[in-house]
């Protein structure tokens, strides 16, 4: 993913890596409610062992002679355990207006580099209290204004999709497992989180819906990587490992409006643009900081056809542009321009008991080549026909 930095060039390095992960997990939760507010306490434990192996198959460097040869495989067995505990308050200050208030508290101890071969069995730790605040007001009649602020700490692997604590705060996320894009800096690692959200909602006589919405995303994280030091000797060489920091932001703007035509016929269309930053400082021992930036605009278009009886259909466009700037840690694509339309027919059984839906996704087989710095729902390269079947119990 990464260009070798000043001084590394010409290093190849071929291994052979496999990991998994073994967790187990409980968590007590309490809900509390009255008149005018309700509250969210909980208490979570998980703990867990990566089964970790590495081989080393090829290494080709100026260096060569100077590296043990050839390089020990690596089986790890690191540990990782997280204690989370967390409150929110809600409550109904003034008729019409609701405010969120929490706190959660986390102390992670997870692999120092399980990841990024030479690896290390050691383990880190790291404790962050996170603050969180949301408000929901409804000044008019069919108007609503949301806002959020929160912080959290990721995890490590899939282990933050296991939990009872609220995932959102005031209708805006507050969990996510990588902010920053895996293509552009693998996997994070016990990263810091913050989310800002501000909504603004309007209902028209029943038939026209209009939203807006300002977030940023940030995302901060030291990532480590192994590395060798250069001894005289093969003998003298030794494992060691390297840290450098990553920042990411994402800011975006979305609008949308939707309207009802008539009793079976609605038509809607979204804009959504978001600019997106990423800081890559240099490794311990080498020079220079990456940074890249990308700039996306998303234009989707929807007209939805339903049917008392059941039947429903949509057709949909989507529009994609997209400006790149250097990126200096990739080979960042081309700047993009693109569409994409799809058509979908269905039928639902009352009460929603059933539904069969059948359609193409991207009719016109229109491939793209979007750069990952920015979030976008995956789209298919090529032509692709579906059918889904549900059931609901």
């Amino acid at each position: 993913v990464f260009e070798p930095a000043p001084g590394l060039e010409g290093v190849i390095l071929v291994h052979d890596y496999e990991t998994s992960l073994s967790l187990q997990s409980a968590e007590v939760q309490h809900i509390g409610q009255w008149d005018s507010g309700a509250a969210v306490a909980g208490l979570s434990w998980q703990d867990g062992t990566f089964e970790t192996k590495s081989r080393t198959t090829e290494l080709r460097t100026r260096w060569t002679s100077f590296l043990p040869n050839p390089i020990p495989d690596q089986h790890i067995s690191p540990v990782l355990t997280r204690w989370s505990s967390y409150l929110y308050l809600s409550q109904e200050v003034i008729q019409d207006l609701s405010i969120t208030a929490g706190v959660a508290l986390d102390d992670l101890e997870y692999p120092l580099n399980h990841r990024y071969p030479p690896l290390t069995s050691q383990t880190t730790n790291r404790m962050q209290v996170s603050p969180k605040a949301g408000l929901r007001w409804q000044p008019a009649s069919g108007t609503t204004v949301r806002g959020a602020f929160t912080r959290s700490l990721g995890g490590v692997s899939f282990e933050n999709r296991y939990r009872l604590e609220p995932t959102q705060v005031s209708g805006f996320n507050q969990t996510y497992r990588d902010l920053i894009p895996e293509l552009r800096a693998g996997p994070e690692v016990a990263p810091s989180h913050e989310v800002m959200g501000f909504a603004v909602e309007q209902e028209i006589a029943r038939r026209t819906f209009l939203a807006a919405s300002l977030e940023v995303l940030k995302s901060d994280q030291d990532q480590n990587a192994g590395g060798f030091t250069i001894g005289e000797t093969p003998a003298s060489s030794r494992f060691v490992n390297l840290t450098r920091t990553l920042a990411f932001e994402e800011q975006s703007l979305s609008i949308s409006a939707h309207h009802l035509l008539g009793e079976n016929w609605s038509v809607g269309s979204s804009y959504l643009r978001s600019w997106a930053s990423l800081e890559v400082g240099p490794l311990q021992g080498t020079i220079g900081t990456a940074q890249g930036e990308a700039i996306l605009d998303q234009w989707i278009t929807r007209l939805q056809y339903f049917h008392a009886d059941g039947l429903f259909g949509s057709v949909a466009a989507r529009v994609y542009w997209q400006d790149n700037h250097s990126l200096a840690v990739a080979q960042a694509p081309a700047n993009e321009q693109f569409c994409q339309w799809d058509l979908t027919i269905g039928y639902r059984l009352r009460r929603q008991r059933a539904q069969i839906e059948a359609g193409v996704l991207n009719l016109f087989n229109q491939d793209y080549r979007l750069d990952a710095l920015n979030h976008f729902q995956a789209l298919p390269r090529e032509r692709a026909f579906f059918v889904s079947l549900r059931f609901n119990f």
